[in-house]
């Protein structure tokens, strides 16, 4: 009898375990422009909560929207964009979506130097753009050049990617010759600053970048206090750093 008992305790105490330490799971969603600093807000917050197990899944914004309103059990959906949670938020009848950064776009081009707008029509390759329908970066690069009178003149030169990250991969393979990409990219990659161009803001819309807690997960406390996290001077500040507006930045039409 005493062992029987012994056997049910036992028992009882890994189920418990078990049961803490799926509450302590955390499935973040991420675009791909934010996957290297959204590793980096992981880092710092597990300093202050080691016991949480974070899963991070990256792909392109429409992608992962996508997969979340096919019911995806993602806790935590940070998009790339602010029109897509704030749809999901409307469709799913969720309310807690947050602005946590605005993106910076970039023209680079290994092999030309001091490259703009006015002089890209000098490239005689091809050009790199993420793709506008599943990239806010390429959409707002797209929005940029159809506002020039060098659109017809580039536009047979563009080599459309899924997102950032692959425009990323066709300009270090040699495979275009320039490329609009973030600069968080650039910063994280460790590509030379002084041969980038950083678009002004005011030239195209705010990339607002948004992300909206999942009542589909199975942990939306551990959820808002990563959220809370992020938002916080701390958070902010690993953001700035990596290459983004923060989310009360008051220059993003600089």
């Amino acid at each position: 009898m005493k062992y029987y008992l012994l056997s049910v305790f036992i028992l009882l105490g890994l189920i418990g375990c078990a049961e803490s330490s799926s509450e302590r799971q955390l499935r973040i969603a991420v675009a791909a422009n934010f996957q290297v600093p959204m590793q980096a807000l992981v880092d710092e917050y597990k300093k202050t909560h080691p016991k949480v197990d974070i899963s991070l899944s990256s792909a392109s914004s429409g992608v992962l929207f996508a997969q979340v309103k096919r019911g995806a059990p993602f806790d935590l959906f940070f998009s790339a964009d602010s029109e897509r949670p704030l749809q999901l938020g409307k469709e799913l009848e969720m309310e807690k979506v947050y602005t946590y950064a605005y993106g910076r776009l970039v023209l680079w081009s290994p092999k030309f130097n001091e490259l703009r707008l006015e002089n890209l029509t000098r490239v005689t390759g091809k050009i790199a753009i993420a793709k506008p329908e599943l990239a806010p970066y390429g959409a707002a690069t797209q929005y940029l050049l159809r506002q020039t009178d060098i659109w017809p003149q580039i536009e047979p030169k563009i080599v459309w990617g899924n997102n950032v990250a692959q425009v990323e991969q066709f300009l270090k393979s040699g495979a275009v010759d320039a490329g609009f990409l973030s600069l968080a990219q650039v910063r994280s990659s460790n590509i030379d600053e002084n041969a980038i161009w950083i678009v002004p803001s005011k030239l195209y819309n705010p990339i607002e970048q948004k992300v909206i807690l999942l009542e589909q997960g199975d942990n939306t406390e551990q959820g808002q206090s990563f959220v809370n996290f992020v938002l916080s001077d701390r958070g902010q500040e690993v953001i700035s750093q990596l290459g983004y507006a923060k989310a009360n930045s008051d220059d993003i039409r600089s």
